[in-house]
């Protein structure tokens, strides 16, 4: 009878050791698989703005003839939830101010904010 009593004393401190390693263990998994998706998340949004800097960049010196180059920086504002884009472009002359304003036009459909430089000059 004494060892059943001394199988039970052990059991339960064994079965309580059990039971804390396994929060123990499955916390530790939510927190590395949280982890995980949040860098994983990162490396799309990163990807996406990439994607973002490309597509403009090609958009003006393959579509518009008089513009030699561009140069995009895009950012994300999480406050905003929006993207912004710096477009720095080279033009052979003058960029007359109507194809200013649809070249703002044409980048307010994908940016919140937009700065556009022109011969260096910002407009």
């Amino acid at each position: 009878m004494r060892e059943h009593f001394k199988k039970r004393r052990f059991i339960i401190p064994a079965i309580a050791a059990l039971i804390c390693v396994s929060v123990l263990l499955a916390a530790f998994m939510r927190r590395n698989a949280s982890q995980s998706s949040m860098s994983s998340q990162e490396s799309r949004d990163a990807q996406y703005i990439a994607f973002l800097k490309q597509m403009t960049e090609t958009q003006f010196t393959k579509f518009e003839e008089e513009i030699n180059s561009a140069e995009a920086a895009v950012v994300y504002d999480k406050t905003l939830q929006q993207y912004k884009i710096e477009l720095s472009l080279t033009a052979d002359g003058e960029i007359s101010q109507a194809e200013v304003e649809s070249y703002k036009e044409m980048l307010s459909m994908q940016y919140g904010e937009i700065i556009l430089i022109i011969n260096g000059q910002q407009m």
